[in-house]
């Protein structure tokens, strides 16, 4: 498993999956005591455990959400332990925290939400499925690109925008009617000029 990507990701977005005053804790910054007490609980023997949001009173390591390289666990008092493993039993965009582990959505500890969106991201991530997601458009074509099949190259304007148009020349026409005819009048006397004369 790609651990780097894992702890990158939990870096990112660990701490919004607690909504208490519970702190998330990401390899290496899990102190050595509670990383054994946490691995006790959790029943947790080999695999490297890279985060860690412990629920339980006192930071005993007894209750909360904890990521390793391989999954994730959660156990809370109300409910028991959920192991999910990213590759195995997460499909992103249908699975979710409520529905795979048993977090409520008015969990009062933790973000079910923000579990989910963090799952999605590091199965995404692992099978590098980021890379053949579509995203949406975000850059114009040029004006000058081919348009695509089906699709008329000119669009007429509508009947609103002619109108406009339409009513801008008339106002043009209005302010300078006088120098119009003074601008004809100037050419036919250009055209009428004998050419000996200059």
């Amino acid at each position: 498993m790609d651990t780097a990507l894992i702890k990158k990701l939990l870096l990112e977005r660990l701490s919004h999956c607690s909504k208490g005053a519970f702190e998330a804790q990401v390899e290496p910054n899990i102190p050595t005591k509670h990383l054994e007490k946490v691995k006790k609980s959790f029943g947790i023997t080999d695999e490297r455990v890279l985060g860690v949001i412990d629920t339980s009173l006192f930071g005993r390591g007894k209750n909360g959400i904890v990521f390793t390289e391989k999954g994730v666990y959660f156990k809370d008092v109300l409910c028991d332990l959920k192991i999910r493993h990213y590759t195995d039993d997460w499909q992103p965009g249908e699975d979710t925290a409520f529905d795979s582990l048993g977090i409520k959505p008015d969990n009062a500890l933790i973000d079910t939400f923000a579990v989910t969106g963090l799952m999605d991201a590091i199965v995404y991530g692992l099978s590098e499925q980021l890379d053949t997601v579509p995203l949406p458009q975000t850059v114009k074509p040029a004006a000058d690109a081919p348009a695509p099949e089906g699709i008329a190259e000119h669009t007429p304007p509508d009947s609103t925008q002619k109108a406009d148009a339409e009513d801008e020349d008339d106002d043009d026409n209005d302010d300078d009617d006088d120098v119009g005819l003074l601008d004809l009048f100037g050419v036919i006397l250009d055209v009428t000029s004998d050419p000996s004369e200059e």
